[in-house]
């Protein structure tokens, strides 16, 4: 096969672009950067806690943002409130990315061990920074510490 036969040779930068991008969101279960919005999505997989139930595939990192996770008590936030009610675990991450779109929230969380209340979590800058990139590309669902079902 000559080299202009070749089927990647005809494909333009943006087919490399696109393919690379899929290739990048298949993987970042795997990678830690986010389990919703991939096609393991609606699976049973759950790579978080340092932890993976992949038949094949474990985890790449020792340490990733999966891991670092927050068990809410209480919070007058609806969304939070609902995890701290059915019992789920949530990064750091979504709390985050929860609280900065609702600052005048209150929330009590446990995270590594120790015990935390803000009231409003505005108090807490860390809490309620907006990191638009961050928060628009990566997106962790609720962790079950006890069934590793499918959450959606």
């Amino acid at each position: 096969m000559h080299k202009s036969e070749s089927p990647f040779n005809s494909l333009g930068f943006v087919h490399h672009a696109l393919l690379f991008l899929l290739i990048f969101n298949a993987a970042s279960p795997y990678l830690g950067l986010k389990t919703t919005g991939t096609f393991t999505m609606y699976s049973n997989l759950q790579i978080e806690n340092s932890s993976s139930n992949h038949f094949l595939i474990d985890r790449y990192f020792d340490s990733m943002p999966l891991d670092d996770l927050v068990v809410i008590v209480h919070s007058d936030n609806g969304r939070l409130s609902g995890f701290a009610r059915k019992g789920l675990w949530i990064t750091y991450h979504e709390l985050v990315r929860t609280l900065a779109g609702s600052p005048e929230s209150s929330v009590e969380f446990v995270r590594n061990g120790e015990f935390y209340t803000f009231k409003p979590a505005s108090e807490n800058s860390d809490l309620t920074s907006r990191n638009l990139f961050l928060h628009w590309i990566m997106g962790h669902r609720a962790y079950d510490p006890i069934n590793a079902v499918c959450l959606w």
